[in-house]
């Protein structure tokens, strides 16, 4: 008996060991496939995927309505376009160059000292905002992760959703908060794709 548990123990270490180094591995693959790109808002360069281009909040949105991946999310979108003008000059906006609606946006917030105790705060002000009417335009929303991470001198809370439009899976994206405070400063970095990727190491510059 004593054995059995001794090999099951082990068991689960070593499924535990594989599972993490998979893990770095993928982050680590994901990471090669980066350019550092200045993010003029923050004065920063910032590791962005290879296949994103910086394009401007009224570019994005004239490209998405003519875009030939429409669909009925997108319809949606197109109605709420003006959240992206209203970026403006305080947020800078990539996009995937083989899908448009794949996004990255970097934007400025007003400082908010990130710590475990605001994560709540700040989950319950995400769901306000996100959960607010969404149910009478038809998207489910469903919170995937929140969490507080610490990457040197910056701390960051975490928050991911996926998102379908009328219960439709070939609508279903994946959307993730980032809200980073750093030397007295907050941003904000909003990940837009239907791939489930969150491009975590945006943050890498931050690492001691």
């Amino acid at each position: 008996m004593v054995i059995n548990l001794r090999r099951i123990f082990l068991f689960f270490v070593f499924v535990t060991f594989l599972n993490c180094n998979s893990k770095k591995n993928s982050e680590s693959t994901e990471s090669s496939n980066a350019k550092l790109q200045r993010i003029e808002l923050l004065n920063l360069k910032m590791k962005i995927p290879n296949n994103y281009d910086k394009i401007s909040s009224d570019y994005f949105s004239d490209i998405l309505e003519k875009s030939i991946y429409r669909n009925k999310f997108t319809e949606y979108e197109l109605k709420s376009m003006d959240r992206y003008r209203k970026f403006g000059s305080n947020a800078e906006i990539f996009v995937d160059n083989d899908d448009i609606t794949n996004v990255i946006i970097f934007h400025g917030a007003d400082y908010i000292k990130m710590s475990k105790e605001a994560l709540e705060l700040y989950i319950e002000m995400v769901d306000g905002n996100i959960f607010a009417d969404a149910e009478l335009k038809g998207i489910e929303y469903k919170r995937l992760e929140g969490e507080f991470l610490n990457y040197g001198l910056a701390e960051v809370v975490k928050v991911k959703f996926s998102q379908t439009y009328h219960q439709e899976e070939s609508t279903k994206t994946y959307l993730t908060n980032y809200l980073v405070s750093h030397n007295l400063k907050s941003f904000g970095i909003i990940v837009i794709n239907k791939e489930n990727i969150d491009f975590q190491y945006v943050l890498d510059n931050f690492k001691l």
